[in-house]
């Protein structure tokens, strides 16, 4: 009895590792794997730089948003977080169809982090879904991609 519930603990382990790492992961590793556009083109910048800031938040925010929350390590998390939307979102300056996707994107991201954020922080009255808003990242920016290869 004591073995079969143990092997139930250690199967519960590795599906919530799996559903909270591996997904994420696997989804940023596809997506990131893609080229924008070509070129020079400013959407491509703007995409690269919004896929960028999806992996950076992704790396950061996922292992370091789970309590217990260490807040001197969490102050660094927030400072590069907020670097890497500030440099997506001066990216995605360009007019194009596919940079106001991208900046779409990026504020998906932007409302993920912020809800992170007061988590971490010990105010949890406004959380939402983040995986839902990781989830929709991703779907804007393959419409940015598309919008991008298009042009």
């Amino acid at each position: 009895m004591l073995g079969r519930l143990l092997a139930l603990a250690i199967l519960a382990i590795v599906a919530y590792y799996l559903l909270t790492e591996g997904l994420p992961w696997l989804k940023t590793a596809m997506d990131g794997g893609r080229p924008a556009a070509g070129g020079d083109d400013p959407s491509s910048a703007c995409i690269s730089e919004a896929a960028r800031a999806g992996d950076d938040l992704a790396a950061e925010l996922i292992p370091n948003a789970r309590p217990p929350v260490d807040q001197e390590i969490w102050g660094t998390v927030v400072v590069r977080a907020a670097g890497a939307l500030a440099r997506a979102e001066s990216a995605c300056a360009c007019p194009t169809a596919a940079c106001g996707k991208a900046t779409e994107a990026i504020w998906e991201l932007r409302a993920m982090f912020d809800e992170l954020d007061d988590v971490a922080r010990g105010n949890p009255m406004g959380i939402g879904n983040p995986a839902r808003r990781q989830e929709r990242f991703y779907e804007l920016l393959g419409e940015a991609r598309a919008m991008a290869a298009g042009d």
